[in-house]
């Protein structure tokens, strides 16, 4: 459990301590971009030096899984006749079964499932309530919902935060 601390509110800065501290900043930032590029350079070379092989070694496994695949669906009953999977001396092969979900039959329609629902099953029908926030907030400002959002038991916050949006130019 890592311990809380909170930011030191710095007071009385000089005129000059305060460019001191933007030129610092501006530096820091350039030096930092240019770190990174060089960074990216270095990575872009040894994904190409090693791209080539890659490519290769990932063509022969999906080669090599379309055949243990293609095994296995032929030989299912033998080898899957207990249990989903089997374990080899290179690890476990064997079938997953997915998340289940509902499909529509042929000529079926979801809104003609959800009028069927209604009459036969309507304990399955959901109805979602929610305040809508958004319509709230684009309309704060309007004589109808302005006067009303005490009323409701919200208000409107908006925190302000500082930042420093720097020129990009080489140090």
């Amino acid at each position: 459990m890592s311990k809380r601390t909170s930011k030191k509110i710095i007071a009385g800065i000089t005129p000059e301590q305060y460019q001191d501290a933007l030129s610092a900043y501006a530096l820091a930032d350039a030096n930092a971009e240019k770190n990174i590029a060089g960074m990216n350079v270095e990575i872009t070379g040894i994904r190409e030096k090693y791209e080539a092989e890659l490519t290769l070694l990932q063509a022969q496994k999906e080669k090599a899984f379309d055949v243990v695949q293609a095994y296995c669906m032929e030989n299912k009953e033998a080898l899957f006749q207990k249990i989903r999977h089997i374990e080899t001396s290179f690890g476990k092969i064997g079938f997953r079964l997915g998340t289940p979900k509902l499909k529509t039959l042929p000529k079926y329609t979801w809104d003609r499932v959800l009028g069927k629902v209604e009459t036969v099953l309507p304990q399955f029908v959901r109805i979602k309530k929610e305040v809508d926030k958004e319509s709230i907030l684009s309309n704060r400002a309007t004589p109808e919902v302005a006067p009303q959002l005490a009323a409701i038991g919200v208000y409107v916050d908006q925190e302000e935060s500082f930042f420093i949006d720097l020129k990009k130019e080489s140090v």
